[in-house]
């Protein structure tokens, strides 16, 4: 707003106007993304989060996977195993898309957005006097810099997440049409053995993202539970290439790390949903 001039008959000398209206950039653009959730204004409404986004993915990705466990472990039907089956296809491909959406959001962290360009102002988002820019180009959520530890759990992550989709794609004709040994080895439990690899170590980076000794952090719990999931999942595809012809109780192992990976899993993901809700 303007301010009254000193005096009415100084109309000349008025102090400067104030616009109620200002910009604000991501002044934490520069921290890691899990730092960056407790210092970023925070859209008026929590359905405009990212982070809240990426929660809620795993949270059902976890849900579908223990479903799958359930009705594996505990089988309650002739249909159990082609109810698992469908289980681990939701449950893979939601965690495929919260992988690509904690990507673009480790992305859009790690540097700062141009203020200077309105050209690559994608929305603007207006609360009360203020106002936030968020840039939503491929040049800003890409950009060729220098990368943060979030973003390189983001991408081991993501690259795990898609290696491991390809399990549960190839499980569909292995539950209906069955196939031979070597190939359901090659194309259904050994991305399972890469995949849930790529998970122990992203959990691994995201817990050195929070730091090691810091048990009274809840990142480092939601990084502790994901760690255990991830195990869990690739302890599934080691017994899963043993011969179950001959190893009876390699099926009934793989089947309990499948079990307890997908709770793991929900418990982490709910804990990363309480903490976005809480920053």
């Amino acid at each position: 707003m303007t301010r009254s001039p000193k005096s009415s008959s100084d109309t000349a000398n008025v102090l400067p106007t104030t616009s109620s209206t200002h910009t604000l950039s991501h002044s934490a653009a520069t921290l890691p993304p899990r730092t960056h959730r407790k210092t970023r204004h925070h859209l008026a409404k929590p359905w405009n989060n990212l982070s809240l986004h990426v929660a809620i993915l795993f949270t059902l990705g976890s849900i579908a996977w223990v479903y799958n466990g359930v009705e594996t472990e505990f089988p309650r039907s002739d249909r159990a195993d082609t109810k698992a089956m469908w289980g681990a296809f939701a449950g893979g491909w939601l965690f495929q898309l919260g992988a690509i959406v904690t990507l673009i959001e480790a992305s859009n962290t790690a540097h700062e957005a141009p203020t200077d360009d309105p050209k690559t102002l994608a929305v603007i988002r207006k609360a009360g006097t203020r106002r936030e820019e968020t840039y939503l180009t491929l040049e800003h959520w890409f950009h060729p810099g220098q990368r943060s530890t979030g973003w390189t759990a983001s991408a081991v992550q993501l690259a795990a997440a898609s290696i491991f989709t390809v399990s549960v794609v190839t499980g569909i004709p292995f539950e209906i049409y069955g196939m031979s040994r070597p190939l359901a080895i090659v194309i259904f439990w050994l991305p399972q053995v890469l995949g849930g690899s790529g998970f122990v170590i992203a959990s691994l980076i995201y817990m050195k993202e929070v730091g090691f000794a810091k048990l009274n952090a809840i990142g480092w719990w939601v990084a502790f539970w994901n760690l255990i999931g991830a195990a869990g999942f690739l302890l599934c595809g080691l017994f899963g290439i043993w011969d179950w012809d001959t190893s009876s109780w390699a099926e009934s192992a793989s089947s309990v790390n499948n079990f307890y990976g997908g709770i793991a899993f929900l418990i982490g993901s709910i804990l990363q949903t309480i903490e976005v809700l809480n920053t």
